[in-house]
Parts: structure tokens; sequence; C-alpha cells
């Protein structure tokens, strides 16, 4: 499932994306209608996104490897090879930290859901993920930190910075990953739930409560998510092919915009 990280990096955000070559390019967009574009030349697993995180005044890429190894890559401070094998198929997500420094949650090669941090340490959790599944991460407050993620029985889990793990009884699509995002006080997760729509989950009692939107997401795809204002914004792709989103307030939006079969949309608020 292929789909390009962005970041909001101040004011303005920045790309990441694997190009037709294999590697990993970088853009950002420049007065009027420029765009700024960086290629890094380092090999990405094909079939693999990466994912960006904003770690001022740099930016952090996480992506596997074309050996299937977690790499990290700064714009300023080189790369770092984790020499961490990743599950093939899935993709890394990376996130910044309020208190400094960043975190990443990914697949191992054993189905294992671990935490990468910019301390160099690679931690295995107790949680196994649904084969060919990508985790989502997002920085709290301090160096807390939220991962979502689909368990190795379908069911949306979720984890906390101490590793504590709470999975509910809702039901995720087959092959599909939920993505999060960072509210005032909490996170909200989007994922596509096993009757094909398009479904949100706030924490809740030890648990979460589900919302199913009853909005039709194109099989095997993902949701995006983004806080705007007092609520969240998402955006995802229906079941013909076109770019949908869903504001804050009143109704979903069609676009005129043709999504890639096989890819899923992404966001960040700046």
């Amino acid at each position: 499932m292929f789909r390009p990280g962005i970041v909001a990096v101040s004011g303005s955000y920045v790309i990441a994306f694997s190009s037709i070559s294999g590697t990993l390019w970088f853009g950002w967009p420049d007065e009027g209608l420029e765009y700024n574009l960086g290629d890094t030349g380092l090999l990405v697993k094909p079939g693999t996104s990466p994912s960006v995180a904003s770690a001022a005044p740099a930016f952090k890429v996480a992506f596997q490897s074309n050996t299937g190894e977690l790499m990290v890559y700064s714009n300023i401070g080189g790369t770092i090879n984790t020499h961490l094998g990743m599950m093939a198929g899935t993709s890394p997500s990376i996130t910044s930290l309020a208190s400094g420094g960043f975190e990443v949650a990914f697949q191992a090669n054993t189905g294992v859901l671990w935490v990468y941090s910019s301390a160099g340490v690679g931690t295995p959790t107790s949680v196994t993920l649904m084969p060919r599944t990508s985790p989502a991460i997002v920085g709290l407050s301090g160096s807390d930190f939220e991962i979502a993620y689909q368990t190795s029985t379908g069911e949306l889990g979720f984890m906390n910075s101490s590793l504590t793990t709470v999975t509910t009884t809702l039901a995720v699509s087959a092959g599909t990953s939920p993505a999060i995002t960072k509210l005032s006080s909490s996170f909200e997760i989007a994922f596509q739930g096993t009757t094909g729509t398009l479904w949100t989950a706030v924490p809740s009692g030890g648990s979460a409560t589900g919302t199913n939107s009853t909005l039709a997401m194109m099989p095997g795809t993902n949701p995006a998510i983004g806080a705007l204002g007092t609520g969240v914004q998402m955006a995802f792709q229906a079941p013909t092919g076109l770019l949908w989103y869903v504001p804050p307030t009143g109704s979903a939006v069609a676009t005129t915009e043709t999504v890639q079969t096989g890819t899923s949309p992404t966001m960040a608020v700046y």
C-alpha cells in the first residue's frame, strides 16, 4: 500500500516519497509555484512507503530499506541504519516528541510491533500485528506517544509510551492499517472497518468508542486523519476511485481527483 509521507515544518510542509527509480526523495514548496526536490539516493523497499516527522530545524524520514531494514534519514545529521529487520510489505511510522527527539513504530520481520527511539534503542512489544499491516504513531505531550495498529486477530488496538496495550472490539478490514492524530488532550484514530466504511475511534474507559461514518471506502485502502481546530479532518479513497474528505463540521465532500489504484492519501495540518 503506497502513500507518501507529509509533515508540517516551520509553517510549511515536507513530503517524502519513493520515486519511480526506487530511491527516497523529499520535496517542499517555495515561493510562488516553485517546488524544491531532493534525491537522497537511498533505496526504498518496493511496495513500502516512507514516513516523515519534523524535528526543527531538521526533519526525519523513516523507511524500509531495499535490504529490509529500518532506516532513518535526516536532512541534517545523516542516515541511521538500525539493522532492525522489517516485515516485507510494511512501512514504519515516525513522530517527533514534544520533549525532543523522535519515536518510530514498525512491524518487525517476526510480526511483532517494535518501537525505535532517537536514543538509538529498539524495543520489542508484546503485540503481534496482522501480517502486511503497518502501525501509526503520534506524539502527545512531553515524551508521551500513542500507537494505533491492527492486531493479529483483526481488531483495532492502541499502545501508549509505557507500552500498555488496549485491544478494542472494533474490527478492522483485512490488509488495512489505521491512522492516528493528536487532539488537545487525547487522540483519535481513523480506520476502515470490516463494513468497508470509514470509522473513527476515541479512547473511552480502558477501551475505545467507535463511530461508523457509513462512508464507503475503496477495499484495501487506508484513511488519513489530522487535527484541525477543535475537530479532525479525514481523507480517503472512495470505491469510485475519487478522493473524498471529511471536514470537522459539515458533510463529506467528493473531489474530482482520481486516486491511483492501490494507494491511500495522507495529510498534515500546518
